[in-house]
């Protein structure tokens, strides 16, 4: 657990004193990482601005977006639920401008720090759009917590469940094991 708090201290100490960056919390839905993102917003000197993935064309992917940036410049966006995004991505507006915002011309004026969250286990996904930008902070990859980890939680959390097996982290905060949210059938 101390290595976890270490490194999402670490993480905030980045996004605060680097000018522009972007970061990927990517893997299956229920793991943790908007829980994640939530915290880290919460911990930043900076203004956060949330877009969730309903409005990327209003906003990621207009013009008249720039001159809001422009405005609020310094801000990170957390950008919520690519997952429409990542999977039209191969060579989409929406990466081409995300990579500009952080490593192209206007990423010097502007000092955008970006927190992109993906219901994705697709790594190819990732790696092939973001990790050959310039300005990548963060890469992290979310998976099920190990038994050990999802029964300290649990205890943490006052459900004191035991857990014999991986689990997501939203199974274990409603305290629930992944057996429990499946009905067996046969005998």
């Amino acid at each position: 657990v101390l290595s976890e708090y270490c490194f999402c201290h670490h993480s905030i100490k980045q996004i605060n004193k680097s000018n522009k960056g972007l970061s990927i919390l990517w893997g299956e839905r229920g793991n943790g990482k908007t829980s994640l993102a939530n915290w880290i917003s919460s911990q930043l000197e900076r203004q956060v601005i949330y877009i969730p993935s309903v409005i990327v064309d209003q906003t990621i992917n207009s013009a008249d977006f720039l001159t809001f940036l422009e405005r609020n410049n310094n801000s990170v966006l957390l950008i919520d639920d690519c997952d429409y995004s990542l999977n039209h991505f191969k060579n989409d507006l929406f990466t081409s401008n995300i990579k500009q915002l952080v490593d192209g011309m206007l990423s010097d004026h502007l000092n955008l720090q970006i927190i992109v969250i993906s219901n994705t286990d697709d790594c190819d996904l990732i790696e092939d759009d973001y990790l050959d930008c310039n300005s990548l902070l963060m890469d992290i990859e979310f998976d099920e917590l190990e038994s050990k980890k999802a029964t300290e939680l649990s205890k943490h959390l006052g459900k004191n469940k035991v857990y014999k097996n991986s689990n997501k982290v939203s199974n274990v905060i409603k305290g629930i094991k992944e057996s429990d949210s499946h009905s067996d059938v046969g005998y």
